[in-house]
């Protein structure tokens, strides 16, 4: 009996022995596989312009440190093949096939040519397959798609394929993105195309496709994106269409659409992208368009729409492009009393308009000056309004008269207007800012952005210049000194501007580069209360830096530029604002320098202080 036994055990151990031997063939197998079927790629390739494969895929290395390969850590197989962007030319040879475990397939903007190998039907994990930018040409495969269930996303986009589109795509329940553009594939797409509910993403656009758009699109209820243009598609664009309301851009320019805009369009209010122009769609613009309060670019020039223009569209604050050129519409956008907000900038895409009338509403802010190229323009009103700013100058504007602008809040201009002659503008919080973060920058690049500290030792108000954009910059370095060795200060009989450079220089000709950080306190003080340090206010004990000091205990606004003050809507913002910028100033002015604040820390806090403003302010 206990020979038996000890005889089963040695006959299981050498059965386990001989599996695991077979297990481990298998593996060296399967890897042996991949690099078989990467070997046979690279023998496929004619030019490989930057060297890659030429000296990385070699048998010596192991293909999973190949450049553009990728293995899974579990079954150490390639799951990943990314050549993408190395202009390689060459062919795609049935061994590719053999990459089983193969997940992602990319080698788009490269010059492989000729057909897509059946083989790739044998990449059942498949997920991605990128193939764009390629010259590729004849038909896809009929069976390519029959057994790839994992697929999420194709992109052939951009080569020489034509023909239908294999009816084993519309299988997929995975797949979220097909790019097929710029290639030459013709005919109707089949309604079962659009029963794929789980697209995301469609791209047929520049190819010969033709037929309708079936009632079926509206199936597509995760659509995100399609683009059909420059196609021959015809028909109706369906109602439906607009039930996928995650819709973000719709591009159909370029076609044979016809009938008119449903108003269902409204629907799609996550719209950012409209283009319909080279169409012939016609009847009224639905005033419904102006729901989509996301729309950036609206374009539907060269149809035959008629009527007016629904002016809702104008109250899209995020319209950025406005195309209506080439239809049938009235060249006149009537006054209705109910405008609020600016005039939009994308009124001067109009650009065969005649009549301007906006008279009587609530616009404000200013004209823009893009109404300037309206060469048409015949008629413009724009009163009683609450209106402000430089009326513009150019174009047709030197022929309106004063009654086109009367009665608004604060226009000025020329004399023959009958409006006040435009003042030079105060520099506003968010310039004074700007500029005064523009001298920080400056500063630090000067005290750290070299190997040896330079300290420009006379800060002030005529060493700033701006320059049209009114960006800061520091000039004169005259009497800067270097910091050698590395030490923290140094001395000198060269005396810098009263009123501008700190204690210790004043007193003991000690420069540092707190020294520099105290100058710039009191130039932030002068750029927000416009009063010099030496100024005959300021006498005995009292300096620019007590005054500020002082209004703190009643108002910080008691001692700032009147001119930052013009709107009462905005002294909490700018009260807040102004406090914490007074706060680093006095930092910055401390007695002694180990109390004051690096410039670092200066940018740093005066980028907050700044964007908390713009964010209370509305980002004005």
């Amino acid at each position: 009996m206990a020979d038996q036994t000890t005889c089963f055990l040695i006959l299981r151990f050498l059965a386990l022995l001989l599996m695991s031997s077979l297990s481990t063939d298998a593996k060296i197998l399967n890897i042996t596989t991949d690099q078989f079927a990467l070997l046979a790629l690279k023998a496929h390739i004619s030019y490989d312009p930057y060297h890659i494969l030429t000296t990385n895929w070699s048998s010596s290395t192991s293909v999973c440190n190949w450049v553009g390969v990728t293995c899974g850590s579990r079954h150490h197989r390639v799951t990943a093949l990314n050549l993408s962007n190395n202009g390689l030319v060459g062919t795609i040879p049935p061994h590719i096939g053999n990459l089983s475990f193969l997940v992602n397939l990319s080698i788009s903007n490269n010059n492989f040519h000729g057909s897509l190998p059946n083989e790739l039907s044998h990449l059942y994990r498949l997920e991605l397959l990128h193939f764009r930018h390629n010259e590729f040409s004849g038909e896809i495969p009929s069976s390519l798609f029959n057994s790839t269930s994992s697929l999420q996303q194709i992109v052939l986009q951009d080569n020489q394929l034509w023909g239908s589109i294999p009816s084993s795509i519309f299988k997929m329940s995975t797949l979220k993105l097909i790019s097929l553009a710029e290639n030459k594939f013709s005919g109707p797409m089949p309604s079962i195309f659009f029963n794929m509910s789980s697209l995301q993403h469609i791209d047929l656009s520049n190819n010969t496709r033709s037929g309708t758009l079936p009632p079926e699109v509206g199936n597509l209820t995760m659509l995100i994106q399609l683009y059909l243009a420059n196609n021959h598609f015809e028909g109706s664009l369906p109602p439906s269409l607009f039930k996928c309301k995650q819709l973000q851009y719709l591009s159909l320019w370029s076609n044979n659409f016809k009938g008119k805009l449903s108003p269902e369009i409204g629907n799609l209010t996550k719209l950012t992208f409209l283009s319909l122009p080279y169409n012939n769609c016609e009847g009224a613009i639905p005033s419904e368009i102006g729901n989509l309060h996301n729309l950036e670019n609206f374009d539907l020039g060269i149809n035959n729409f008629v009527g007016t223009i629904p002016l809702d569209i104008f109250n899209i604050s995020t319209l950025q492009y406005f195309g209506l050129f080439g239809n049938h519409l009235l060249d006149t956008l009537p006054s209705v009393n109910q405008l609020e907000g600016s005039i939009p900038i994308s009124f001067g895409g109009l650009v065969s308009l005649e009549v301007l009338d906006l008279v009587g509403n609530n616009l404000s802010r200013e004209i823009p000056k893009s109404l300037e190229v309206l060469r048409y323009l015949k008629y413009l009103n724009v009163s009683y309004n609450k209106l402000r700013g430089e009326i513009p100058t150019k174009g047709l504007f030197v022929n309106f008269p004063a009654e086109s602008f009367m009665s608004n809040d604060a226009l000025c201009g020329v004399i023959r207007l009958n409006v006040p002659p435009c003042k030079e503008a105060s520099l506003g919080p968010k310039k004074r800012l700007n500029i005064m973060i523009d001298v920080a920058a400056a500063l630090e690049y000067l005290h750290l952005g070299y190997s040896t500290p330079i300290v420009y030792c006379d800060l002030k108000p005529s060493v700033v210049l701006l320059d049209g954009d009114k960006v800061g910059h520091v000039a004169d370095f005259g009497i800067a000194k270097l910091l050698s060795d590395g030490i923290s200060l140094t001395q000198t009989m060269t005396m810098a501007t009263i009123g501008y450079m700190a204690p210790e220089y004043g007193y003991e000709g000690i420069v540092s580069t707190r020294g520099d950080v105290y100058s710039y306190g009191i130039l932030l003080m002068e750029t927000f209360t416009k009063k010099k340090p030496i100024a005959d206010m300021f006498t005995g004990e009292m300096n620019l830096k007590r005054l500020v000091n002082e209004s703190f205990s009643l108002s910080i606004l008691e001692v700032i530029d009147a001119n930052l003050l013009s709107n009462e809507n905005d002294y909490v913002a700018m009260e807040t604002c102004l406090s914490a910028t007074m706060g680093l100033a006095l930092h910055c002015c401390a007695d002694f320098p180990k109390q004051r604040i690096d410039i670092k820390n200066v940018l740093v806090r005066l980028n907050k202080i700044k964007l908390k403003y713009l964010h209370d302010h509305g980002g004005r």
